[in-house]
């Protein structure tokens, strides 16, 4: 996935969806989830104040990282989106949602939502199985320093907030993926 990405990453057509910058990985999160409270039971009150929390904490990593390695992104680099063409032995990627001069730990974030954030298993009702999250971490740490020449700190910062914000567009999962986005919240905050 990594080495597609690095070697040819050509889209035929593209929607835009307006100009993303480096704000999009705090003002999209706060954009959305500013109506959950209203909308969700579980989404507390305390849980609001602790995402502003985690934004605000990370906020100059986001300056430091996402002004590198701009370049035209998928917008939705996750698992589902990706599919592997077996006669020609490549790699597809569908539903595109990018738009040019982005960050590309944009994509990066969304490849990692896929496994660090469970959300391959969670999107598909399976029990996350250890074994293979951990190969795939390892793996996809490898790569992703090979690449880019620094540990996937960033990305991995901004996954629990795609998961807390991608709530509407999933129903019957919400709590689940709110569960886990908070759970690694938790996690990076200690």
């Amino acid at each position: 996935v990594f080495k597609a990405y690095e070697t040819s990453f050509i889209i035929d057509s593209i929607e835009t969806k307006g100009q993303m910058n480096e704000d999009l990985f705090y003002l999209k999160t706060l954009n959305r989830i500013s109506n959950y409270r209203e909308k969700y039971s579980f989404f507390t009150l305390e849980a609001n104040v602790k995402i502003i929390e985690y934004i605000k904490k990370y906020q100059l990593d986001k300056l430091n990282i996402a002004s590198s390695n701009r370049m035209y992104i998928h917008g939705d680099y996750h698992l589902g989106n990706i599919l592997f063409d077996f006669q020609m032995g490549k790699l597809k990627m569908i539903d595109p949602r990018g738009d040019y001069d982005v960050s590309v730990m944009y994509d990066m974030a969304k490849l990692y939502q896929s496994i660090y954030g469970d959300y391959v298993w969670i999107k598909n009702d399976i029990e996350v199985n250890q074994t293979i999250k951990t190969l795939a971490l390892n793996s996809m740490d490898k790569h992703f320093k090979k690449l880019f020449g620094f540990e996937p700190t960033f990305p991995k910062r901004i996954v629990p907030l795609f998961l807390v914000s991608i709530l509407e567009f999933h129903p019957g999962h919400e709590e689940i993926l709110f569960n886990k986005g908070m759970q690694l919240i938790s996690e990076q905050m200690q």
